[in-house]
Order: structure tokens, then C-alpha cells, then sequence
């Protein structure tokens, strides 16, 4: 069942956001949760997949950093700190690998979703129907998770939620 949810006060509209290219096909194929033998013994490596990630984040121009003329910073969606706070942290400490600065910055949108619908916070399925959207793909799939994570973004966005970093 969906509750009716209270956003602030409309602001202006926004304008749409750009569609990003798609990830390599290695990195968007990493996500599986469940991963089979084969998808295990064939996966790229983890310095391959951020060298893959940082490739693709160079060629939107995406730099993390501001310019005085323009902005081509960028933060991760996440629907909590786990993944890139313990889970990526603690992998590239045991295998000994810098992590670059940018993967310490995320806009946790459990907590912002919570705040701007002064809700109780959920999950990303719990969200969406708040929503009034279903979940789209196979839950705890990475790949499917972070789109539906894009998805509950772009909502809050247009309902008028200022997005921040966490």
C-alpha cells in the first residue's frame, strides 16, 4: 500500500537530468550478488574494475574536483554508508590498493529520503512504493539496485529535495 508522502514546499523545476553512457560491460557485470562459477573465474579483477571505473568517470569528465568555471565534481547514490565505507574499504586495505579519495564521499539517500518525506528509514523496495514505483529488475542485484537507487534520486529531485553529500 502507498501512504501519501509530504515533501516540502515546491520549489521551481529543475531541468532534466542527461542519461550517463552506460558502464563497460565488466564493471556492470561485477554487480551480480549471486554470482555463478563461471561469472567468478572470468571476472576482472578489483584493479581492473576501478581502472575500468575511472575510465569511464574521465570520459563524462567527471574529475571530483570544482573549477572556478565549472563543476565536475560527482558523489555515489547509496542507500546507506556499507558498500563504500566498509565493504570497498576493507577490500582494497586487505589487497593493499589505494582507493581514491572519491570513493569517501556518497549522498546517503536512506537517511535524506527519511528526512525530506519525514519518514522512518527504509529500504530501496520500501521506498519506491512510497513512491508509488516498484522495484525494477531482481532485488540485490547491484546493477538493478543502483538503478532503482537512480530512480528514488530523480524523484526526490523533482518532488524538490536538494540532494547533499552525507
Amino acid at each position: 500500500a502507498s501512504i501519501s508522502l509530504a515533501p516540502s514546499p515546491p520549489s521551481p523545476p529543475l531541468p532534466p537530468l542527461p542519461p550517463l553512457p552506460p558502464l563497460p560491460p565488466l564493471i556492470a557485470g561485477a554487480t551480480s550478488t549471486v554470482p555463478r562459477p563461471v561469472q567468478v573465474d572470468s571476472a576482472p579483477t578489483l584493479p581492473e574494475v576501478l581502472r575500468q571505473f575511472d575510465d569511464w568517470r574521465l570520459g563524462l569528465g567527471l574529475t571530483g574536483m570544482t573549477t572556478e568555471s565549472e563543476v565536475r565534481n560527482f558523489a555515489f547514490g547509496t542507500d546507506g554508508p556499507w558498500d563504500l565505507r566498509y565493504f570497498l574499504h576493507g577490500e582494497c586495505t586487505r589487497k593493499g590498493l589505494a582507493k581514491a579519495p572519491y570513493f569517501d564521499k556518497w549522498c546517503n539517500l536512506k537517511e535524506l529520503f527519511s528526512d525530506f518525506y519525514q519518514v522512518k528509514p527504509c529500504n530501496v523496495e520500501a521506498m519506491l512504493t512510497l513512491q508509488g514505483m516498484q522495484f525494477e529488475g531482481r532485488l540485490h542485484s547491484g546493477i538493478d539496485d543502483t538503478r532503482n537507487i537512480a530512480r528514488i534520486a530523480a524523484r526526490m529531485r523533482e518532488d524538490g529535495c536538494t540532494i547533499y553529500v552525507s
